[in-house]
């Protein structure tokens, strides 16, 4: 039967455990001084080696030859505690046994001194998960137990204990393993095994670990199953189900070019693949934060950037695409949407709709969005591309044919102007028009019959600098007093919103009212013509392509 690597491989001795020097260090010493506590409080994330500790720790206190603090394992004490036959070692998942009657059966054992051994070692694994009453049962044994007993307590979850269990133990907090050291365990195992790894494949591993070298085994584990013994970074993607890094990197920079496309076209291959969305998700965000800290701290972050060298050139490169306040509302939309997709039941439309507000910062109404839509404009300024639309077809682009178009613009009629702003403003007005049946179904579902009924009967509707008016004949007066003074103008905003996935100013007005509108943007238009030509020369108004 095969035998699981991180059980292969479990440390025997304290100098073979992992990242843990702070813990291990204090450990010995207390061995080798005979200054030994009576309770231990070892927390930490999982896989990071406390169990592991705990049991070195039992057989060290009891090895017959111990030697700078260490187990010699040769000692029938120690022997008799790897094989688990040791009848004064007690291994106690506190998960399952958790009841004052199971620590009541616990204090009645403790009443005898140990058959062979020389302490008595209880090790309570998840000891978090003992009941209030167990671990208030247990309280006063662990304040004053018998000379030759020993508590160790291994938590991921130390907050989740009582103080007055934790103010009478000695706390060792193990902290997560770096990439780098569990990089050098795998390479000794992979040595151990015959197998060659690749660099990169060993440090995907680490990375999708969590701190846990636990983890990190079980997954080498499956990598040398699959992979015969030559472990290649292919190999770690398929097997985890992971996007390669080479693709992250396509992904983020489609999206600080706005080139929604090329990311949907990735997306559609990731779920085409059966790969996991949240996976997706959360890779793109691990992945923005690595730009963002590379981009804030000028660089000097690499030290704590899970990254090989190769892929710190490329994050930098990619830094420089946008910047830090645009990074930061992209990790902002994605985390929002990573929040929801654990409840969504269609995660991919969920993700996809998050990536369209991540390139197009006309639908996202934070600040971050505003400041990028302005550095947008003032791109657009710089470079020459003034947009005026127009009726007439595209001219040629030689220099004459500028000059020409240049002129003929600058002559055109009031009404021609007015029409071509109106143009402009079309496409929301269009694109609400289009949804307008979808609002009020969304109306329906959310009971606000009254709303829907009153909406119903509005006669049209105009669309000037994001204010949406809903134009209603003079006889449905009370129409536009019910809606503006009962409150209800912030929830047609919202569904308004949520459709349309812009944001709108709604304003309710009768058609006698609908006039002075026609002359303000008639007058807007005026005044922006006129600021045109009195501050940039004829041949600098082209016609461009229309900003969105």
């Amino acid at each position: 039967m095969h035998k699981a690597l991180y059980r292969e491989y479990r440390p025997q001795r304290f100098s073979d455990v992992v990242g843990q020097e702070h813990v291990i260090r204090t450990l010995k010493n207390e061995i080798m001084s005979g200054n030994i506590g009576h309770a231990y409080m070892f927390s930490g994330t999982r896989g990071t080696g406390k169990t592991t500790a705990a049991k070195i720790f039992a057989r060290a206190v009891n090895c017959l030859n111990p030697k700078d603090g260490e187990p010699c394992n040769e000692c029938e004490m120690c022997k008799a505690i790897l094989n688990d036959s040791s009848v004064d070692i007690f291994e106690i998942d506190a998960a399952s046994n958790n009841s004052v009657d199971d620590v009541r059966e616990l204090r009645e054992g403790i009443k005898y001194s140990p058959a062979e051994a020389k302490y008595k070692v209880y090790i309570i694994d998840e000891a978090h998960m003992l009941s209030k009453g167990a671990s208030n049962a247990l309280l006063k044994t662990i304040e004053e137990p018998p000379e030759y007993v020993i508590f160790i307590f291994a938590t991921t979850e130390p907050n989740k204990m009582i103080p007055t269990v934790l103010s009478r133990c000695q706390r060792f907090d193990f902290k997560r393993i770096t990439t780098e050291e569990m990089k050098n365990r795998m390479k000794y195992i992979c040595e151990r095994e015959n197998v060659e790894a690749e660099e990169d494949a060993l440090s995907l591993i680490a990375r999708n670990s969590g701190g846990a070298l636990r983890d990190a085994l079980s997954i080498l584990d499956r990598c040398i199953l699959f992979s015969e013994n030559t472990l290649k970074y292919s190999d770690v993607v398929e097997i985890l189900g992971i996007v390669n890094i080479d693709e992250i990197f396509e992904i983020s920079n489609a999206i600080f070019r706005n080139d929604i496309s090329t990311v949907m076209s990735k997306i559609n291959s990731f779920v085409e693949s059966g790969k996991d969305i949240e996976l997706l998700c959360s890779e793109i965000i691990g992945h923005m934060r690595n730009i963002m800290l590379l981009k804030a701290s000028g660089n000097r972050a690499s030290d704590i950037i899970e990254a090989t060298d190769e892929e710190l050139v490329k994050l930098k490169e990619s830094s420089e695409i946008t910047g830090l306040d645009n990074i930061i509302r992209i990790i902002n939309i994605l985390s929002d949407v990573q929040s929801k997709l654990k409840y969504s039941t269609d995660k991919r439309t969920s993700l996809e709709v998050g990536i369209v507000k991540t390139t197009r910062p006309a639908y996202d109404d934070s600040r971050e969005a505003l400041e990028e839509r302005i550095k947008i404009l003032e791109r657009v300024i710089e470079n020459g591309e003034i947009t005026i639309k127009s009726d007439e077809n595209p001219v040629e682009k030689t220099s004459d044919n500028k000059r020409k178009s240049s002129k003929q613009k600058s002559k055109k009629s009031e009404t021609e102007s007015k029409k071509s702003y109106e143009e402009v403003r079309s496409d929301d007005l269009e694109k609400i028009e289009k949804s307008w049946d979808m609002i009020m179904d969304r109306m329906k579902r959310d009971r606000k019959m009254p709303v829907r009924a009153m909406l119903l009967e509005k006669k049209s509707l105009k669309e000037h600098n994001g204010v949406l008016y809903i134009i209603f004949s003079e006889q449905f007066g009370f129409a536009k007093k019910s809606l503006t003074e009962q409150g209800h103008i912030e929830y047609i905003e919202s569904v308004i919103k949520d459709i349309v996935h812009k944001n709108f100013s709604v304003k309710v007005i009768l058609e006698s009212e609908a006039k002075s509108i026609d002359v303000d943007i008639e007058s807007e238009v005026d005044a922006g013509e006129k600021f045109l030509k009195e501050n940039f020369p004829d041949d600098m108004l082209e016609i461009k392509d229309r900003i969105e």
